[in-house]
């Protein structure tokens, strides 16, 4: 970084991935690295400040026709076609821009013209780690910080994964045991504004939408869908984190969940109960019970669902003469007809 400019080298290089262990067999993909130095699966970051001038040489040290790159532009600059850019092999291409709008953005290539989607074999890998955009320091408001993880649970395969979220704040700082069914309970104040670092620790991208909270589009969560022109809501891709930041205009009862790839996700374990508060209100988990009734994990219990985490939920012991409030929330995906008798 010189005088607010930072420039960056990039090459487009053949090497062998091995996914699983250096010492286990490997493949041959095509990926991006910096030049001088080891490829990256994903490619190298590029992260600065919102205002900052970004000046990326871009090398194609491949052996094929056309190396096609895309996302190196500003946001909503890529009708201007100044986002795509073709370099033929041996050559290096150039290009400027000013990161100007903070969030996440991504950056890909292909050498056989295919879309970022179909890409497989030996572009299935040139990808690059999203660019991030960070807001100027003044930009930062002063707003209760949580931090909420997605991780990996026990008992999942690649076909029915397990998954869940764990909430670390100043004072739970402990590991929770698994399963991690349900989510968390978050429990947040009306009017009080909170700033969530989402962090992805499973190993495809996520996205958390607030459900049923107004709240600004671009940090709703419905990845590549919410936001506005050239700042739309970012996936949170593996080992990345995002910040969504809103304040609460309602009490009530919420819901949140991804919107990546939602239906996987979701039966995989992702999903928890929200409690927004008046202000002055206490939350007391043993008078104040959710609900939460959600898919199985596992299709051979694909007949019954999840009361709370559990397809065989214990026994509730209550006191006679206590006041109890229950919300009840429905987040399967495949029953939109159930009834719940009390």
């Amino acid at each position: 970084m010189t005088d607010g400019v930072l420039t960056v080298q990039l090459d487009a290089r053949v090497g062998e991935w091995h996914p699983d262990r250096d010492a286990d067999p490997g493949v041959s993909v095509h990926a991006f690295g910096e030049a001088g130095k080891r490829l990256q699966i994903p490619g190298p970051r590029i992260r600065v400040r919102a205002g900052t001038v970004v000046r990326v040489s871009r090398r194609n040290a491949l052996d094929t026709p056309n190396l096609t790159v895309h996302g190196f532009t500003a946001p909503g600059a890529a009708s201007s076609g100044m986002d795509t850019v073709q370099i033929a092999p041996g050559v290096t291409r150039q290009l400027q821009f000013v990161a100007t709008v903070p969030g996440t953005y991504y950056y890909w290539g292909t050498s056989t013209g295919a879309p970022d989607i179909v890409r497989d074999k030996m572009d299935s890998q040139l990808s690059g780690r999203p660019r991030r955009n960070a807001a100027p320091e003044r930009e930062v408001r002063n707003a209760r910080a949580l931090r909420l993880i997605v991780r990996n649970d026990s008992g999942g395969t690649e076909l029915e994964p397990s998954y869940g979220y764990e909430l670390r704040a100043p004072r739970l700082a402990h590991v929770p045991a698994a399963p991690l069914l349900p989510g968390p309970t978050l429990v947040l104040t009306r009017n009080e504004p909170v700033a969530i670092t989402v962090v992805n620790e499973i190993p495809e991208p996520t996205a958390v939408h607030w459900h049923g909270i107004e709240l600004e589009s671009y940090f709703d969560g419905v990845a590549g869908f919410a936001g506005r022109t050239g700042r739309s809501a970012p996936a949170i891709a593996p080992r990345d984190s995002f910040v969504p930041r809103f304040t609460p205009p309602r009490a009530g009862t919420f819901i949140y969940h991804p919107h990546a790839d939602e239906l996987r996700q979701q039966q995989a374990g992702l999903a928890g109960a929200i409690v927004v508060l008046d202000s002055g209100e206490s939350f007391n988990p043993e008078t104040d019970i959710e609900l939460l009734i959600s898919v199985p994990r596992k299709e051979v219990d694909v007949n019954t669902v999840l009361l709370h985490g559990s397809n065989v939920p214990a026994a509730r012991e209550w006191r006679v003469g206590q006041r109890y409030r229950l919300r009840v929330i429905d987040i399967h995906t495949a029953r939109p007809s159930m009834t719940a008798r009390l």
